[in-house]
């Protein structure tokens, strides 16, 4: 210390060393009360707020001016050191601030369709979609909203009749579920009563509707005892509890949502069919079966319907002529019916009293005799295509087959004319042991009950399905070597036409020859979609029964089918109709309001010409056909089956998704310099939904896709043209990534499609497998031959879900072009659409 230093500077020096060490104390105890008492506070406001909405933006703003400013002010005071909690809470801020940046897409007005129940019921009354007291209390205004939406369903045509089919279907699932209709009182009373008791308990921690949150109720709401009581309740929180709907961030919400309304409509399909068997007196008698759909929303169904041109001709059942519509004070309403003939065309016409053509003949029925069969119908008009299409090939006809659409979803009803099946005896024997094995697995006690019924169940249908046509050695035995002779299914189900009949109108009517129509035990009509879909769904879940231990959903059933699975015998009845199942995938057609399941079908269905008349119709591609009435030049055949103006057409409407399939070919090991002319025709049309194989096992697979809620194409596709020789020639592609590729600093997740070399050593299927990775660089490495190059090149980006094809490179070229092959399909997470580069690729 210097000898001139006074005790005064002393003094001085220890008040100043105590003010900087209080100004310390003081910014360091604010800090603290702000994380204690200002941050809390806030994340209560966020939380009521809408995530990244101005409410939600504005507390934010506000909580971090404050922190900013007690930050600036440490900075500034000698001695005030950094807190440790400071860096992770800046830093979570800076992710949510990146979080918003890359999340925030206010919902869309084209979307609101099919936005939540509670959110469209807000919207018709005009009342604020956001209130603070709804997000806080979300119990009472859950109860609340469904009792009102109740009450205008049953009063109010106008919003009933402004609701979408997606939100009828929902509500409609949900009201048969709260009234329990086919289901235990004692379960909606349990979930009542658990909501009422929480009308007061705020709800801030039910943001996110996790599995885990879900389960943590499952015995108060007792969602423990019923897999269908579990689904509607899950389904009632998605559709009404206010903090499970974020507008702002609303892709991954809107999935959860419209898959929570397909498992309820699928649960209630099983339950349902189910129920009939058991209490068959029960008041289900006429409620209908639900309707199982995904993708409704994209609202291609409505949009195939490209006019609402009426059928130009009906059949008048009570005059038994044909009469023109235009005639008539207005298009009256009318049944359709889909049948079979064509295959078993006489080559002769017949005069039919009323009929302004002739008619022609076929080996199947008499055509004669269609008048007075169709009386039995009770219905006046009727659409019937060899009544209400001339059989010329004229300017009329070719305009009636292109407005197939039309007609069909014009109708009031359908019916399946199964004109070589007598009775549902087989079928009905088939469903009873179907629903009562299911019962086993999705009701808890539900083992026991069906025990006995299950022993008589399951010697009644050890009998043959009328749906198919198999022969046995020995009658009674399930075992495929008794089969003999080709499996077959009924005439109808291998029909083309009726495949586009069909997807048209999922919910047709089976009738036998003698128009008895197919109905469950209660007399509830069983539509095609309920049917194909029961058979595909309860095969799976008793031969690949899932664990959903997590929903602390167990029961002894599902316990002895994942036991049982292996070994499991079905009896004959019920081993047809799996056959029928696995056959025509007619669930993949009537499930999906995507196209492409026609599309791939169409190779697996009997046709005397060129395949696409017979499906345009059903996925809105007919513009080439009207056009084709005044060209009369023949024009080249994709496959010998599709013209290429009706291949370029679909690829053009249909967009990426037109491509979204894959195909059940080895992938080539060995490559020559000749493969495009030695090899060529093994793999041609890798990248086309079609398939130069016909018959019930074709190369091509249906790709499933859970949810279109956001899909945007990838730009390089409209540019991509198809070949005759069903090549597809790329000259711009989005390349997400390459074999070849160095490996990133951040790994990319997703799925592989199609190929088998990722799951060698596991069971799988040969074909079509899906591999989840973590590391989708590292898979593709690991598939590659040598220096063939894999390219992932995108397709569509679908809520930050990358879509798109893996395209081999063989090692030839000729003239600078590049040949490749599709071998799978990929998915890529939180991946957006790469940009596009020039290529000059042919795909074989």
């Amino acid at each position: 210390m210097s000898s001139t230093t006074t005790a005064a500077d002393i003094s001085q020096l220890g008040e100043g060393l105590h003010l900087m060490s209080t100004a310390a104390a003081d910014i360091t105890d604010a800090l603290e009360k702000w994380r204690a008492e200002v941050y809390p506070e806030h994340q209560r406001k966020m939380s009521i707020s809408y995530l990244f909405s101005d409410q939600w933006q504005d507390s934010v703003n506000k909580l971090w001016e404050g922190y900013s400013e007690l930050e600036s002010r440490r900075r500034k005071v000698v001695g005030a050191a950094r807190l440790s909690w400071q860096d992770e809470y800046e830093a979570d801020n800076e992710q949510w601030l990146a979080s918003r940046r890359g999340m925030f897409k206010p919902y869309p007005e084209r979307l609101w369709h099919i936005c939540p129940l509670w959110v469209y019921l807000a919207r018709y009354q005009g009342r604020p979609e956001h209130e603070d007291n709804r997000r806080l209390y979300g119990w009472t205004s859950l109860l609340g909203d469904w009792e009102e939406m109740s009450e205008l369903m049953e009063k109010d045509k106008n919003f009933r009749n402004a609701m979408s089919p997606t939100q009828q279907q929902s509500y409609r699932l949900l009201r048969l579920w709260w009234a329990a209709t086919y289901c235990d009182r004692e379960l909606v009373d349990a979930m009542r009563n658990y909501i009422e008791s929480q009308r007061s308990v705020p709800t801030l921690d039910w943001y996110t509707l996790s599995v885990e949150k879900f389960a943590s109720i499952a015995r108060d709401i007792q969602t423990d005892k019923s897999k269908y009581h579990g689904k509607l309740s899950l389904l009632l929180l998605r559709e009404f509890h206010p903090p499970s709907w974020e507008p702002n961030v609303w892709r991954v919400y809107l999935i959860n949502l419209q898959i929570a309304r397909y498992e309820a409509a699928r649960m209630a399909t099983m339950q349902q069919m189910a129920y009939a068997v058991l209490y068959p007196t029960t008041a289900t008698r006429q409620v209908a079966y639900p309707v199982v759909v995904k993708n409704e929303h994209i609202g291609l169904r409505r949009a195939w319907a490209q006019t609402c041109d009426n059928p130009y001709y009906l059949w008048d059942s009570k005059h038994d002529k044909t009469v023109v519509v235009e005639d008539l004070a207005r298009c009256p309403d009318y049944v359709c019916i889909s049948h079979t003939w064509g295959r078993w065309n006489t080559r002769t016409k017949a005069d039919v009293p009323g009929v302004p053509w002739p008619v022609p003949e076929n080996r199947i029925f008499d055509v004669k005799s269609l008048p007075g069969q169709l009386h039995q119908l009770g219905r006046r008009y009727i659409w019937i295509d060899l009544f209400c299409i001339p059989q010329d090939r004229s300017l009329r006809s070719r305009k009636e087959i292109a407005n197939q659409a039309s007609i069909f979803k014009g109708s009031s009803g359908c019916i399946a004319w199964i004109n070589d099946v007598n009775s549902w005896d087989g079928v009905l024997k088939a469903l009873d042991w179907i629903s009562l094995k299911v019962w086993a697995v999705i009701s808890a006690g539900g083992k026991e009950l069906v025990k006995d019924r299950l022993l008589e169940a399951t010697r009644s249908a050890s009998v043959p399905m009328e749906l198919m046509k198999t022969k046995r050695l020995a009658q009674g035995s399930p075992a495929a070597d008794n089969l003999v002779g080709p499996i077959e299914p009924a005439n109808w189900f291998s029909s083309l036409w009726t495949l586009q009949e069909c997807a048209l109108c999922p919910d047709i009517e089976l009738y036998t020859s003698s128009w008895e129509r197919l109905q469950d035990r209660c007399g509830t009509p069983i539509p095609l979609r309920a049917l194909m879909f029961l058979c595909f769904e309860s095969q799976h879940m008793l031969t690949n029964p899932t664990d959903d231990s997590k929903n602390r959903w167990y029961s002894d059933g599902m316990k002895d089918a994942k036991a049982s699975a292996q070994s499991l015998v079905f009896p004959t009845a019920v081993q047809d109709i799996y056959n029928l199942s696995d056959l025509t995938r007619l669930e993949e057609v009537l499930t999906d309001a995507s196209p492409i399941p026609v599309l791939v079908h169409s190779n697996n269905r009997r046709s005397t010409s060129s395949r696409a008349p017979a499906i345009m119709s059903a996925i809105g591609v007919t513009d080439w056909y009207l056009r084709s009435i005044h060209n009369k030049t023949k024009e080249p055949l994709l496959f010998n089956q599709y013209p290429i103006s009706f291949v370029s057409e679909a690829a053009t409407k249909l967009g990426a998704q037109f491509y979204n399939c894959h195909g059940r070919l080895q992938r080539p090991s060995k490559v020559s310099k000749l493969f495009p002319v030695t090899m060529r025709a093994e793999f041609e049309g890798s990248m086309l939904p079609f398939s130069n194989s016909e018959g019930w096992f074709n190369n091509v697979n249906v790709l499933y896709n859970p949810a279109f809620v956001d899909k945007t194409d990838h730009e390089a596709v409209s540019t991509w043209t198809i070949n005759e020789d069903a090549s597809v020639t790329m000259r711009s592609a989005g390349v997400s990534m390459t074999s070849h590729d160095e490996p990133a600093a951040q790994k990319v997740a997703g799925l592989v499609i199609g190929i088998p070399q990722l799951g060698a050593g596991k069971e799988a299927r040969s074909f079509g497998q899906t591999h989840g990775t973590e590391d989708m660089l590292a898979s593709l490495k690991s598939i590659s031959y040598g220096s063939r190059c894999i390219y992932a090149v995108a397709l569509y980006e679908d809520s930050c879900l990358l879509h798109g094809v893996l395209l081999e490179h063989l090692p030839i070229s000729m003239f600078s072009k590049q040949y490749l092959v599709k071998i799978g399909m990929f998915l890529m997470k939180e991946t957006s659409l790469p940009p596009t580069r020039n290529v000059h690729w042919e795909v074989i």
